[in-house]
């Protein structure tokens, strides 16, 4: 009777859900300025319905890549789930932020530059209002411009925060030899993980091994 009570305690214990996994996770969208006047930069914002209060640290700010924009990257409904969902229902603020151009952000008359890109994830993280981890992108134009001639949009060794560097096998736009480089450089990181996912391409948040992905950044996220 004494292992029978034990296992019906633990089957019971298995079958209640936790009680973030029991919340509902809300979902709002909102505009915010962008650097230059006139522009406008769409924001969706997903946490635990009755939650309005987050620590610095419990705030994640994803910014999408030069082809998609972030809703249609991180919060779709996928085998797995919405990736921002699943990072919400961890007790997190999530934000997703369109660069100027793309998704419901508005579109300048001149091509998104690098440089407005950059001033313009200091606005998100005022957006965000209490602040966020991310890594900027900038915009397709500049792959031609800085990355074809060989010029760095940014400096690994001016990062200071804690950083995971991932991606996948196979992925073509940033390859492994990249991805070391920029690795070596990250010499002011108070700690560095470098991740490789096995079967995966650059697209890697919307194929089969996506749940690798998510489960390692949210490892990350939670140390």
């Amino acid at each position: 009777m004494r292992h029978f009570a034990v296992v019906t305690s633990l089957l019971f214990a298995w079958l209640v859900p936790s009680s973030a996994d029991a919340q509902r996770v809300v979902a709002e969208t909102f505009m915010i300025a962008a650097a230059d006047p006139g522009i406008q930069l769409h924001v969706r914002n997903r946490h635990l319905e009755g939650r309005n209060s987050f620590p610095g640290e419990r705030v994640v700010l994803f910014v999408h890549g030069a082809t998609y924009p972030s809703e249609t990257v991180f919060d779709i409904d996928l085998p797995g789930g919405s990736w921002a969902e699943h990072v919400a229902r961890k007790g997190y603020d999530v934000y997703l932020v369109d660069v100027r151009g793309y998704g419901r952000s508005m579109r300048p008359a001149a091509a998104p530059s690098g440089e407005s890109a950059f001033r313009d994830d200091g606005r998100r993280g005022e957006g965000c209002r209490r602040g966020g981890r991310f890594h900027p992108q900038a915009p397709r134009e500049d792959i031609v411009d800085y990355w074809g001639a060989g010029k760095a949009t940014w400096e690994p060794e001016m990062i200071r925060v804690p950083t995971l560097l991932i991606l996948a096998e196979w992925d073509q736009d940033t390859p492994l030899y990249i991805a070391q480089e920029v690795f070596a450089k990250l010499v002011n990181a108070p700690y560095k993980r470098h991740v490789v996912i096995g079967e995966g391409t650059h697209t890697l948040a919307l194929e089969k091994n996506r749940m690798h992905l998510i489960n390692q950044v949210q490892n990350f996220l939670d140390e």
